[in-house]
């Protein structure tokens, strides 16, 4: 399968930062994170990005979808995200893919960040599992 768009779900540290790098490259990039400003300010810095209103609509515009949530009530989002991006797909015909990006906490004992290492162990889970 060619890949020829990307999406981002969450425009916090990470997915603001890397969702430009791709559409630098070339390639049509649609984001949504659940503050709009985020999204907007992304897409405003750089051309080549499209703001969704909805992780399913990122799912339904593109080929890849990357998540890129920070903790704890995120897992489920991660999990909505994965359905909604894999019935998208399924419908398009053309299969897809699904990148869910988590920290090295999953693996890792912190102290005192046991609820924020549980939740990325938790996304890796799901990615594994899925």
């Amino acid at each position: 399968m060619t890949v020829d768009s990307f999406g981002f779900i969450g425009m916090g540290k990470m997915g603001s930062r890397m969702a430009p790098h791709i559409a630098r490259a070339g390639w049509p990039v649609h984001v949504f994170d659940l503050n709009p400003d985020a999204s907007n300010a992304v897409a405003r810095a750089h051309n080549g990005i499209v703001v969704e209103d909805s992780a399913k609509a990122v799912a339904e515009a593109a080929d890849a979808v990357i998540t890129m949530l920070p903790a704890g009530p995120d897992v489920r989002a991660v999990a909505l995200a994965m359905a909604a991006a894999g019935r998208a797909m399924a419908r398009q015909g053309g299969g897809g893919r699904i990148i869910n990006a988590t920290s090295a906490a999953a693996r890792m004992a912190l102290p005192n960040y046991a609820a924020y290492a549980a939740t990325k162990a938790a996304v890796d889970s799901l990615t594994r599992s899925a």
